[in-house]
């Protein structure tokens, strides 16, 4: 069995994220889809240093309507990059193992900040599968759920590992016609490692688990 799951490269992503990546062989960040405006791909929640409640914290970017996330800049990265970050710095001071990677890039494009981050934090965190750019794959198809059975060809997978909100878009027949089966899993709640009772995921950034990241 061979398993793949796929995302868009978003921004400081919340730890279903990552607990997606980690139910994986080969997560592919799925960085040739449209930017959409007001999504996570730009922004995230956190608990910001010396407050008690999360709240948006935003990269600005420059972006045209239909254009892809791999295309998407940041707006002003000299004004707007390093306090952006440092907000997040020290909100979650456990989370420093990450930063040298990510302020240490000279790139004002938006997906290759998140990648950064999200290799980051993979790395952190000990997730052992394939990270992989959509856009590398130089992949068309009629529709997204065909889009997505060929990058699971593409791999040579069998299992298509999604969020339970995927019932909503994906047209399971061609899954099945196609040899793949679609396993949802609910990201919304995981075991504690403290207490090993089932608690709710927060909607904040991942860093929040960082430096344990004890989700299993």
């Amino acid at each position: 069995m061979k398993r793949i799951a796929v995302h868009q490269p978003n921004f400081f992503p919340w730890a279903g994220f990552f607990m997606k990546m980690k139910l994986s062989d080969v997560f592919v960040l799925y960085d040739d889809v449209q930017f959409t405006k007001g999504s996570y791909i730009n922004r995230s929640k956190a608990v910001l240093a010396n407050q008690t409640d999360a709240e948006w914290v935003t990269m600005p970017v420059n972006y045209h309507y239909l254009q892809k996330i791999n295309a998407v800049r940041i707006a002003e990265p000299q004004k707007n990059i390093f306090p952006v970050l440092e907000k997040l710095r020290f909100a979650y001071p456990n989370s420093f193992h990450i930063w040298q990677d990510v302020i240490d890039l000279n790139d004002d494009r938006l997906a290759v900040m998140n990648e950064a981050v999200i290799r980051a934090i993979a790395k952190r965190i000990n997730a052992t599968c394939e990270i992989v750019r959509s856009s590398d794959l130089k992949q068309k198809a009629e529709d997204s759920t065909e889009r997505l059975i060929k990058i699971c060809k593409y791999f040579g997978g069998d299992i298509y590992v999604t969020g339970i909100g995927g019932k909503n878009y994906l047209d399971e027949g061609k899954f099945k016609a196609a040899g793949i089966h679609v396993k949802y899993k609910d990201f919304s709640t995981h075991i504690d490692g403290r207490t090993g009772y089932m608690t709710k995921v927060e909607d904040v950034t991942a860093l929040k688990y960082l430096p344990t990241f004890k989700i299993y």
